[in-house]
């Protein structure tokens, strides 16, 4: 009974896009922010922190900030595109400011995710035994799987979906 609601973010164009993140925010149960490594961090962590503070928390309480940052779960898709300690350094930080504006300087070590969906892609292709037949999908998957291309069929599904770090996600 879960349901995902994927609402305008940092890039809401339009006044209109603003309310309506704005009143989903509100009414959530819990709020999932999705962070892009390939996207500078700061820039992506200082939007999403501008847009709590000048359009939703402008309107809360104290005790709304407090409830509100107990929902919060910040995930890391692509994680797997981090490869530097520099990249890690910038999305830290980042996510650091984020924190201390929502108001829970603790959540990078209670509800922080790192994700590399495709992996997860990867073994629903394997359960459901779907046939990859160009070679540079074979190729991208097989370097998700480690493992020469020849080898994908064998990949352990349950392995890579523990590795996309999804069912961590889930389970919080």
């Amino acid at each position: 009974n879960v349901v995902f609601i994927d609402v305008p973010g940092s890039a809401a164009k339009t006044l209109r896009h603003t309310e309506i993140l704005r009143q989903e925010l509100k009414n959530a149960n819990a709020v999932v922010f999705v962070v892009n490594p390939n996207r500078p961090a700061e820039k992506e962590g200082t939007s999403i922190a501008n847009l709590l503070v000048q359009y939703l928390f402008s309107g809360y309480t104290a005790e709304e900030k407090s409830k509100f940052a107990n929902r919060v779960f910040i995930v890391v898709n692509k994680a797997d595109q981090i490869k530097s300690e520099e990249d890690e350094t910038r999305l830290k930080k980042s996510l650091s400011e984020l924190c201390g504006i929502i108001g829970d300087t603790n959540l990078l070590e209670s509800r922080y995710f790192r994700i590399v969906a495709e992996k997860s892609v990867l073994a629903l292709i394997l359960r459901q035994k779907i046939g990859l037949t160009d070679e540079s999908e074979k190729n991208f998957y097989a370097t998700l799987a480690k493992c020469p291309a020849e080898n994908l069929g064998e990949a352990n599904p349950n392995k890579l979906d523990e590795e996309s770090g999804i069912p961590s996600l889930l389970k919080e």
